[in-house]
């Protein structure tokens, strides 16, 4: 079978080969991975920190301020909703939380008409966005 890297690799091998021939004095027993050629390592806590620091660049990234009209007129707008603002979600999406499928069930028809309610706010973006609900324990 034909392996398109195997000459890349090989090159690669014999490079490494010939920096170990280059630091081994003859009599002393070899290290297998001399200073010279060891890679730095990254430390795990510095890889769990990158990992926190983009999550919460994610979650914390940019405040919307559609979203938090939305958060503060939501019982002036809708009252005895069972429906809750959850998260503004990427793609200009209003993630609206229930607590069970029947109010999920319940909701879906009134949907188009939350919509069209939360786009007379001032704050409104001026593209399309979308709402759906999700359960949310």
């Amino acid at each position: 079978m034909f392996d398109p890297y195997e000459q890349k690799r090989r090159k690669a091998r014999q490079e490494r080969q010939r920096q170990l021939a280059r630091v081994v004095t003859s009599g002393l027993p070899i290290d297998g991975d001399p200073k010279e050629c060891r890679r730095p390592v990254a430390r795990a806590g510095d890889t769990f920190d990158a990992v926190l620091e983009s999550f919460s660049k994610d979650i914390f990234k940019a405040e919307n301020r559609f979203f938090d009209d939305v958060l503060e007129q939501w019982d002036t707008l809708f009252p005895n909703c069972p429906a809750r603002p959850g998260r503004w979600a990427a793609p200009n999406r209003l993630i609206l939380y229930v607590a069970t499928a029947g109010q999920s069930f319940a909701m879906r028809p009134k949907l188009p008409a939350i919509t069209r309610t939360l786009k007379t706010l001032p704050s409104a973006p001026k593209e399309r966005f979308s709402v759906i609900v999700q359960i949310h324990a």
